[in-house]
């Protein structure tokens, strides 16, 4: 051997760097898990959506995989809302708004859920927005109250219109009656 020659690289930062960052996705996934939450990445230019192991929860999927076309999400996107939220998230990708939209999904087994989305576009470094990433919350609970309180309402109304009638009647017969004894 004539000559010999060696690199050394420190990389204790590089795993430093790497625990912090396992760390720190294990936590967001708790969150997640504690939310009813999970968060998404489409990618406007393949029309490729990926998501969390938690997103994936909150859909009842079953996939080996972590990704789905856009056309492939929006089809597990209630029929009745579907036009809507698509015109919602064509318009963040376009404009670069921010996302906010209520929606209901079909989960493979047939249960309706509520869902609630939050998100935000990037941009490329002409401005031009190419993914739309953002966290969705299950509100099924909230969704259920909301129309919970809404039936209490409107019996609430109809007991009142019913004594009000009630009332009317016994004032008119009471009239009635007063009238028949001064005959």
């Amino acid at each position: 051997v004539l000559h010999w020659v060696a690199v050394a690289v420190d990389i204790e930062e590089h795993r430093t760097i790497e625990q912090a960052l396992r760390q720190s996705t294990h936590a967001l996934g708790l969150a997640q898990q504690g939310a009813h939450a999970g968060t998404w990445d489409w990618n406007t230019a393949s029309n490729r959506l990926q998501y969390s192991s938690e997103y994936q929860a909150l859909y009842g999927w079953t996939r080996t995989t972590d990704e789905v076309s856009y056309g492939d999400w929006l089809e597990c996107v209630h029929p009745d809302d579907q036009a809507r939220v698509n015109y919602d998230l064509r318009e963040v990708a376009e404009t670069g708004c921010a996302l906010n939209s209520e929606f209901r999904i079909v989960r493979p087994d047939g249960t309706i859920r509520w869902l609630w989305s939050k998100g935000g576009t990037f941009a490329d470094a002409q401005g031009r927005p190419t993914r739309v990433i953002g966290i969705t919350f299950d509100i099924t609970a909230r969704k259920e109250a909301e129309a919970h309180v809404i039936t209490l309402l409107t019996q609430a109304k109809q007991r009142e219109y019913d004594l009000r009638e009630k009332q009317a009647q016994l004032v008119q017969a009471a009239k009635l009656a007063s009238i028949g004894e001064l005959a």
